[in-house]
């Protein structure tokens, strides 16, 4: 029976056995090539013709290898990300620990630490917002005026709320590197 260190030592030689970066095996072909070359075929057009392209081609492949590349990582955080692995176990943890309540303070400025009294004090507070007379959606609560430093002027409160322009969302997305995700679906400009 295989365990799963010898699977992993076997899979570690696999992967370091192939290669999947061509650059430095080609580049150095081709230096060896263009020094060959040069010295024989100088002046005929035909060939300098027939260089060019393959030069072109050369680099077309180059670059579908680095996107290749840069697709295959962002696969490889999608899956160790997404499925429940003990990395994903991980990071929901420490989201549950940074978005839990451990103290708060009441009206009275005293400090609750117990879980119930926190529950209560909150769900107290937002009792007594709920049927008073409404605000106009550009006031401010009195108890938080103190922690905006920075308000919208009303010029910038109606460029928020005025209609989609389809041609400008269309340009930001044409505009997008090719490997980049637009949204959260992972899915990049380039599969478009």
């Amino acid at each position: 029976m295989i365990t799963d260190f010898q699977k992993k030592v076997v899979e570690d030689n696999l992967n370091t056995s192939t290669k999947s970066d061509l650059l430095p095996d080609t580049t150095e072909e081709e230096n060896r090539v263009d020094l060959e070359l040069s010295n024989k075929y100088a002046y005929d057009e035909l060939l300098q013709d027939l260089e060019m392209f393959c030069r072109k081609l050369f680099a077309k492949a180059v670059k579908l290898e680095r996107i290749s590349l840069a697709q295959r990582a962002r696969i490889n955080w999608l899956r160790d990300g997404d499925q429940c692995t003990a990395f994903f176990f991980k990071k929901l943890t420490v989201r549950r620990v940074m978005s839990k309540i451990y103290r708060i303070e009441d009206s009275n400025a005293t400090e609750l630490t117990e879980p119930q009294l926190i529950r209560d004090e909150i769900i107290g507070y937002y009792s007594n917002l709920m049927g008073k007379s409404s605000r106009s959606p550009g006031e401010v609560l009195p108890d938080f005026e103190r922690f905006i430093s920075r308000k919208l002027t009303d010029e910038d409160a109606m460029e928020m709320v005025r209609p989609v322009n389809v041609e400008k969302i269309k340009s930001v997305l044409f505009n997008f590197p090719d490997d980049k995700a637009p949204g959260p679906d992972g899915f990049t400009v380039g599969f478009f």
